[in-house]
């Protein structure tokens, strides 16, 4: 998809876990590096920080919430630190 949008995007939500150690965090803060390596600078208003308790259905009522504050046309990356994060998120 992100080459359908020729490496433009509008929001990179980055879904953590305040519960959990730095090791988890890295996660999401390599997932951070790698779209800057891959797509080059982009602004942090770009980067929409989330705590999904590292729970599916936290994920999801917390990216719905934050949707609500995103134009419903804009186009978004997702990272999480976990699976079940990344589930609920989508």
């Amino acid at each position: 998809m992100l080459h359908n949008w020729r490496g433009d995007f509008d929001h990179l939500l980055l879904i953590k876990s305040s519960s959990r150690g730095p090791a988890f965090q890295a996660r999401v803060e390599g997932a951070l590096d790698g779209a800057r390596n891959q797509l080059g600078a982009f602004p942090q208003s770009r980067i929409i920080h989330l705590d999904g308790h590292a729970s599916k259905d936290f994920s999801k009522t917390t990216v719905a919430k934050a949707l609500l504050s995103i134009p419903s046309k804009a186009r978004l990356l997702i990272s999480a630190f976990n699976d079940p994060s990344a589930v609920g998120a989508l």
